[in-house]
């Protein structure tokens, strides 16, 4: 099987960068900065000797160290760009920094630390291996989100986690670094509790979208009154055919009735005996 244009220029090319290395330490190079490569393959690619079709992962760890750009050297040898890594998670963000920055976790660690960014090689190789048991932070998020080259917007939701506004220090009035101790506390306990009510309204939100939906059509759901039973396994009272269908419950014909007093009479019959008096009496004084 023909070697494929250009692996062996790129091995030789290798070693011209690294002038007393040996192969084993070329690869042992490759390796400490992530990339898969033997000393086998390397002496093997530059002795114009390797027999199989080269893996993307070994074109990589040759244009690390070659120090070319990786697209060159796919195109010399495959004919071809590799693609970039579908960011769908947050390790496959990981995996889009490290294809496009060509570096190892550690290496990824120091340069984001040049930038400002407080990120170590530990937390980003957890998050890579999916051993990481904590929330990444907001400012995790955004280091992994600069070294992979894509907006804070991407980075978050590839995290699973709603983007943040701008910090809220930046929009609070002048003044509020002179306030007492005790104002302090007030402000930093209502923000606390404003957070706590946000949080809780997002899982309520959450909770009512699972609820499963009522089935039943608009129709039926209108004639369950309360106290009363649905034809869902049970009856309801049949309902006044001409009645409005705006929700509102009808009178019945005897309402008159229903609304007269029902209670007890006794003192109504008082107050006719002495209506009843009083007109005798009257009728009494116009006689004499």
């Amino acid at each position: 099987m023909n070697q494929p244009l250009g692996l062996t220029n790129l091995a030789t090319l290798a070693f011209a960068k690294h002038p007393g290395v040996s192969g084993s330490e070329l690869a042992r190079m490759a390796q400490e900065a992530g990339y898969e490569l033997t000393a086998t393959t390397l002496n093997s690619i530059r002795s114009g000797t390797y027999s199989y079709k080269p893996r993307k992962e070994t074109v990589s760890a040759l244009a690390w160290l070659t120090n070319i750009d990786e697209e060159t050297a796919f195109s010399t040898v495959f004919a071809e760009r590799p693609k970039s890594p579908e960011v769908t998670d947050f390790r496959s963000l990981i995996d889009l920094a490290q294809h496009k920055r060509r570096m190892s976790g550690r290496q990824l660690a120091f340069l984001a630390q040049e930038q400002g960014f407080k990120i170590t090689t530990t937390t980003i190789n957890h998050l890579k291996a999916g051993t990481y048991k904590s929330v990444p932070s907001a400012e995790t998020i955004r280091a992994i989100g600069w070294l992979a080259g894509v907006a804070d917007e991407v980075a978050f939701t590839a995290a699973g986690q709603p983007v943040p506004g701008p910090p809220l220090a930046e929009e609070l009035p002048p003044g509020v670094d002179n306030l007492s101790p005790k104002s302090r506390k007030i402000m930093i306990e209502m923000a606390r509790v404003l957070v706590d009510l946000e949080k809780n309204a997002d899982a309520s939100s959450t909770d009512a979208q699972e609820q499963p939906a009522d089935i039943r059509d608009a129709g039926e759901r209108r004639d369950a009154r309360a106290g009363q039973k649905t034809k869902r396994g049970l009856s309801a009272v049949p309902s006044n055919p001409d009645a409005p269908v705006d929700g509102n419950i009808p009178l019945p014909e005897n309402w008159q009735e229903l609304a007269a007093y029902s209670g007890p009479t006794g003192h109504k019959d008082r107050e006719s005996e002495w209506a009843k008096r009083g007109e005798e009496s009257q009728d009494s004084d116009d006689e004499s």
